[in-house]
């Protein structure tokens, strides 16, 4: 039988079309979740960076660079839900010849990557759900703790598959389920905490509520791996990191099956 939270919900039921229909622990509608949404992260971008290093005490930057650093296509490359690009720079500096493009719906996040990184990496103003790439155009697509924000998840997964190429990968990296041992004092320590020292930084702590929430509301890596499967896409690898505080999932888009003879 599914855990229940505190809130007498079962995290193991539910889903990702479900995370999509909320913002954080409110229901809302799909305009009114995506305009939240954007305009929270619009707020905090400028000491997102600081706050998370704060939080995670610097672990999010090795995360990140650990994914970018599994991308070992030298085609082109989606770093989606970029925010302020740290992905895609590591992904450009391990393959400098190697097209990245950061794609995030945050004007604000997309503003500070162009600060920090230059033109180096080009951005793009995007949402998952809508993707400006050609049908098998990109090699491999990165997201790394930005697909729990996205409104429509599943038609976001079916955008992944169709840009990417037979053969291409989408390396997710998203928080998870912890460790029965663990998630009681996760939870209360982020419901707490993540609000306390988002609010020092950004001066917003109701953004870090919200992600705080999201983080709570996220379905379980297996739930994930079946939305993956769904999407036409065959997960390789699923690893759990910190005690499944994160889950990495590796996903390939199939080659298509051999015509009928």
């Amino acid at each position: 039988m599914a855990a229940r939270d505190a809130r007498g919900d079962s995290r193991d039921d539910r889903s990702l079309v479900e995370l999509g229909a909320s913002y954080g622990y409110a229901r809302v509608g799909a305009a009114e979740r995506r305009r939240r949404v954007r305009a929270t992260f619009d707020g905090i971008a400028a000491g997102y960076d600081r706050a998370n290093d704060w939080m995670s005490l610097g672990l999010h930057r090795r995360w990140k660079r650990r994914l970018a650093a599994e991308v070992t296509a030298s085609g082109p490359v989606l770093d989606l839900a970029g925010g302020t690009g740290d992905v895609a720079a590591h992904l450009r500096d391990a393959w400098p010849a190697r097209l990245v493009v950061g794609g995030d719906p945050s004007a604000a996040m997309l503003a500070v990557d162009r600060r920090r990184h230059g033109a180096a990496v080009p951005v793009v103003a995007l949402e998952a759900e809508r993707l400006p790439f050609a049908d098998a155009s990109l090699a491999a697509v990165t997201c790394a703790f930005g697909f729990r924000n996205v409104t429509e998840p599943a038609t976001a997964l079916a955008e992944i598959a169709r840009v990417l190429r037979p053969g291409g990968r989408l390396h997710l990296l998203e928080f998870s389920t912890p460790a029965p041992w663990l998630r009681p004092l996760y939870r209360r320590l982020s419901a707490q905490l993540l609000p306390w020292i988002g609010g020092r930084v950004t001066g917003r702590p109701e953004a870090y509520r919200y992600l705080a929430q999201s983080i709570d509301r996220f379905p379980t890596a297996a739930a994930v791996s079946d939305a993956l499967a769904r999407a036409g896409l065959r997960v390789e690898r699923v690893e759990p990191l910190a005690h499944a505080v994160a889950v990495v999932h590796v996903a390939r888009r199939p080659p298509p099956a051999p015509a009928s003879s």
